[in-house]
Order: C-alpha cells, then sequence, then structure tokens
C-alpha cells in the first residue's frame, strides 16, 4: 500500500475501477504510483501511465466492454447524472478526479448532447505539492495574474499551493472540482458551477478578497473577471498558451490585459526550481 499522497490518489483511484484492470494497476511498482500524473485506457489497447512527459506502457490490455463498464464505474453507475460535464467532454467523480472522454458525439441542434461507444478515458491524478507556489509567491506583489503555460505544466499544482497560503479571503469558483485544498482555511468553494456565474455569485455574497479559478477560456468569464476587477477584486486564474504573444491571440485575454483587469503574466516554466 502506498505511504505518499500521490500514491494513496492512485490507489483510491483504482479503487473506483473494475477489478480487470484495478488488480493489475494496484501492483505497479510503486514509484510507478507514486509519480504518475495520467492514467490512460483506450479500447482494444494497453494502459499507458503518464509521468512527466513519458507514457509508459503497462501491459494492462482492455477491450471495448471494459472501456465501456469502467466508464460506468467512474459515473458511480449513472452516467446520465454527468451530461453537463459530458457535453463538454469530460467526467468529474465526487471525489473530484476528472477523466477526459474520447468516443463518438451524439450532436442536437449543432451542440454536443451526450458519447456512445465510448474508447478511451484520460484520467488525471490531482497532485497536492507543498512548496510548488514559491516562485509565484516571489514575484507576487498583489493584484489580478495569470499563470500561463501548455497542458501538463503544473498550472492547476500551483494554483492549490496558491489557495492554501493566500491570507486572505478567497473564493474558489471550482468548475471541474480540481483545486479543492483541505487546508486552505481562508478558501470558500462553489462547486460545479461556471465560471462565469461563479464569479458574479461570489461578488454578490462571499465578498472576497481574491476569487481564483482555473482556465480562463471564454469571452463570458473575461466579462466576469472585468466584473470583479470594477469591484476592486482582482483574479487569480491560469491559461493554456507557450509565450505572451500566445496569449494575445486570445480575444478575451488580450482585452483583460489590456483593460488593465490582468496585471502580471507568470510563465509556469519560471518557477521551476525557485525557492
Amino acid at each position: 500500500m502506498s505511504t505518499t499522497q500521490n500514491g494513496k490518489a492512485f490507489e483510491k483511484i483504482c479503487e473506483m475501477l473494475p477489478s480487470e484492470i484495478s488488480v493489475p494497476l494496484k501492483n505497479l511498482p510503486e514509484k510507478t504510483k507514486e509519480y504518475a500524473e495520467e492514467i490512460r485506457i483506450r479500447k482494444d489497447f494497453p494502459i499507458y501511465i503518464t509521468v512527466g512527459k513519458q507514457n509508459f506502457n503497462t501491459d494492462i490490455h482492455t477491450g471495448g466492454e471494459v472501456v465501456e463498464k469502467t466508464f460506468t464505474c467512474l459515473c458511480g453507475g449513472a452516467p446520465y447524472s454527468h451530461v453537463g460535464e459530458i457535453e463538454q467532454g469530460f467526467i468529474t467523480t465526487k471525489e473530484g478526479y476528472r477523466i477526459g472522454l474520447g468516443g463518438t458525439a451524439i450532436i442536437k441542434e449543432g451542440k454536443v448532447q451526450f458519447f456512445k461507444n465510448i474508447t478511451s478515458l484520460n484520467i488525471r491524478i490531482p497532485k497536492s505539492v507543498a512548496g510548488a507556489a514559491d516562485g509565484f509567491f516571489k514575484h507576487y506583489c498583489g493584484g489580478s495574474a495569470l499563470i500561463y503555460g501548455p497542458p501538463g505544466s503544473g498550472k492547476t499544482t500551483i494554483l492549490k499551493d496558491i489557495i492554501a497560503r493566500l491570507d486572505k479571503r478567497v473564493a474558489v469558483i471550482d468548475t471541474r472540482r480540481e483545486l479543492f485544498c483541505s487546508n486552505s482555511p481562508m478558501a470558500d468553494y462553489l462547486l460545479d458551477v461556471g465560471k462565469a456565474d461563479g464569479i458574479a455569485m461570489a461578488l454578490k455574497s462571499l465578498f472576497p478578497q481574491v476569487i481564483v479559478f482555473d482556465e480562463i477560456f471564454t469571452k463570458e468569464e473575461a466579462q466576469g473577471v472585468l466584473q470583479g476587477f470594477h469591484c476592486g477584486v482582482p483574479v487569480i486564474t491560469t491559461a493554456h498558451a507557450c509565450t505572451k504573444d500566445d496569449l494575445y491571440c486570445r480575444p478575451a485575454i488580450k482585452m483583460l490585459i489590456e483593460n488593465g483587469a490582468i496585471k502580471y503574466l507568470y510563465r509556469c516554466e519560471d518557477f521551476r526550481g525557485e525557492a
């Protein structure tokens, strides 16, 4: 049995899976379980474990029936209770683990309604790393900040450590249940709510000093950030981008920067190794 926090998260995920794959996954080396970031399950192919930028073949093979069974298990036996998430291409377990979906989309009126014939599942293993935000706090002087980097660069891990360490009233808009920190006594969480709506709710009822959420995408979310800015409440958020030029190519983020609603831009990679 794993003794580290990340190893325990891996084994907790295994407990949600059907025995056909949970048993062999639990028997993987302890180091693999401790450092695993993703479990990738694909129909008729072996399961791969992602560690850093490398993908390791476990030689655990899965057929179509096992993939569908795994999907149902991760949905708690009720896939249709996750419709709002599935139409966005993922599900979140009640424990807060996010699973990306691959399969055939069911389209109605131009929008994804559901997925059938699930062919792949990407289970992300959230990590809590004490000190992950050391570099951020070394540079941060207050105000709105955006941390950017490519997928898998550690933005969410840094954000969780920021939440745990801020000594202000924090409203966390946790749309996909990825940001919860049990050691954050100053944080109020709005779970499963959209970011734009969550920002509005927080401003009206929680009276935060800082609003935190992960991954800004849409103009509606940007308008929520702008509303908070005009109310004097800064945000700390993230975005997928490799360079500052990439950020300026995204209209919603460009608008926030140009309006002064985002004051600081931090590249995730620049924090590595700082203490």
